[in-house]
């Protein structure tokens, strides 16, 4: 069985090979004065496409932002939880009965609201 590292290989390499054969046999077969006609064209689809990929790249980017957000978020209050236990237990359970209520809050309320462009008010 190949390892993973030569399926990379292999993929990449036969990726590679087949773009070259493919533009071996267009130059071969295709004259040139029909690819400057073409080459208009042509640069019109790649404009579009770089549109196109720049727009997925905005969303990956938003995406990942907003992922960092919740995780921060979500260790700075795993730390004020942490921290709490050090105060007298009726100002820790309160505490913690705080931050359970502001998380529940958060994903229940804040999240729907936020996937429709808006915020809670309550959170």
């Amino acid at each position: 069985m190949l390892s993973a590292g030569l399926w990379s290989l292999l993929l990449v390499g036969g990726t590679v090979l087949l773009s070259i054969a493919g533009t071996l046999l267009v130059r071969r077969f295709v004259g040139v004065e029909v690819l400057e006609r073409h080459n208009e064209v042509a640069g019109f689809i790649y404009a579009v496409l770089g549109v196109v990929y720049a727009v997925l790249l905005g969303f990956g980017e938003r995406y990942d932002r907003a992922q960092a957000s919740v995780a921060q978020e979500a260790n700075d209050l795993a730390d004020l939880y942490r921290d709490a236990q050090t105060f007298p237990s009726d100002i820790r359970a309160k505490l913690g009965s705080q931050i359970r209520h502001y998380v529940r809050l958060a994903v229940q309320k804040e999240w729907p609201a936020m996937a429709d462009g808006k915020s809670s008010p309550e959170v």
